[in-house]
């Protein structure tokens, strides 16, 4: 038995106080930035770090950070974290998981007195999915000054509330966020983590992911305006039907996904049509467009390629605009991390390999401020981003395991 060791059952409480804020009928969860759900689990999770013993404090994003003062003040920090916001009715580990896993390893900390000579810090980033508004990462990119003024006050929700309005709505203020910009010698590496999202650890039987590169995503909305007529009265040669078009560019998308990349995806997964009544010809569409790859520059190439069809497709009767919301070109994660985590898991006698994520994750986002690594546990069948999303107590207490040991080994 290894000395120091995490307790599952403190893991599995959190989840399932958690999952409580947010949690919808169909046993879900929604727990969207800068709602009543979010402010609860917010609370949860400060309440939970303060019996801990530790330093906590919410900056002016909402993430939630606490911290392990070092025998060395002049060290930089082990960072290590995730978010909690959610997609809509997703799933109880998604983002969250690497936060209580996180908690927890603060907890052995504490409780064994385990003196290390780097700081430990352990965040907890809001707005990670970009699913309120169309945005994401907010949370990170503060802490590398990537949050600008068109983020917070052009980017809107569905109600048309800004996420700086959001903010000031739940009492934080934007005018801080410079403040929040972190100098690299302030973060010596950031560890995060996360529920593989894929089905490869389970296929394979394997307990422990080590991630090596992190997808690029490129998402746009597409928005392609015609003329409204009446559904009856009006030819079919006679119209500018948006929806048309849109429909014939959405059916070519999957043949363009591994235009550049074999394993690159792309997706639609917003359709927005109006005025979105039976009886009348659409006057505009609008759609997303998400792009990903684990190949620089790819996930631009295909976007521009299928932006070069749509504009084909439209011709001169009807007009095409687009707008960005998200560039993220892959990163790599930092080989000693990606070593020190490979040791813990071979410490252990777990079994795992390294591997490419498709998903997107703040580590890509700190990646710009620190080296990262991240550490995968098995998701049943794949499923996340969905209620049905899982996984077991056994994996999640292996990947905090390793957690632990990898902080243990580059703190002292």
């Amino acid at each position: 038995m290894l000395k120091y060791q995490v307790q599952a059952d403190r893991i599995h409480n959190d989840l399932a106080n958690l999952r409580q804020f947010g949690k919808t009928p169909w046993d879900g969860v929604t727990r969207l930035p800068f709602t009543e759900e979010d402010r609860a689990a917010r609370e949860y999770l400060l309440q939970e770090m303060q019996k801990a013993g530790l330093e906590t404090s919410v900056d002016a994003v909402s993430s939630i950070i606490a911290r392990r003062e070092g025998t060395n003040s002049q060290e930089g920090s082990i960072m290590v974290g995730s978010h909690y916001d959610t997609v809509i009715n997703g799933g109880a580990y998604d983002g969250i998981l690497g936060v209580v896993c996180g908690l927890e390893v603060m907890r052995v900390l504490q409780e064994q007195n385990i003196p290390l000579k780097k700081p430990v810090e352990l965040i907890a980033f809001n707005d990670e999915e970009g699913v309120r508004f169309n945005r994401g990462f907010t949370g990170s990119k503060a802490l590398i000054g990537h949050v600008t003024d068109e983020d917070l006050w052009k980017t809107r929700d569905r109600n048309g509330i800004s996420l700086g309005q959001a903010m000031q709505q739940s009492g934080f203020d934007p005018a801080k966020i410079p403040q929040l910009k972190r100098k690299p010698e302030e973060v010596s590496s950031y560890l995060e983590l996360h529920v593989e999202q894929g089905p490869v650890l389970e296929a394979e039987a394997l307990d422990i992911g080590i991630v090596t590169t992190i997808a690029g995503t490129w998402r746009t909305f597409v928005e392609i305006i015609g003329r409204p007529d009446h559904a009856g009265t009006t030819p079919m040669h006679m119209r500018k039907d948006p929806l048309v078009a849109a429909a014939k560019l959405i059916a070519k998308v999957p043949e363009f996904a591994h235009l550049v990349d074999p394993q690159g995806v792309a997706t639609v997964g917003i359709l927005q049509v109006e005025p979105n009544v039976a009886n009348v010809v659409p006057s505009k569409v609008t759609f997303s467009l998400d792009i990903r790859s684990q190949f620089g520059g790819a996930a631009q190439t295909v976007t521009q390629r299928i932006l070069e069809e749509a504009r084909t497709i439209c011709g001169e009767s009807l007009e095409c605009n687009v707008r960005m919301a998200m560039e993220e070109e892959p990163v790599h994660t930092d080989p000693i991390l990606q070593q020190a985590i490979e040791d813990a898991t071979a410490l252990n006698g777990f079994t795992g390999k390294r591997m490419f994520s498709g998903a997107g994750h703040d580590a890509q986002i700190m990646a710009l401020l620190c080296p990262v690594g991240m550490i995968f546990v098995p998701s049943r069948s794949g499923r996340s981003h969905s209620h049905l999303e899982y996984t077991s107590p056994e994996a999640i207490a292996k990947g905090a395991q390793v957690l632990l040991d990898t902080v243990l080994k580059l703190a002292q």
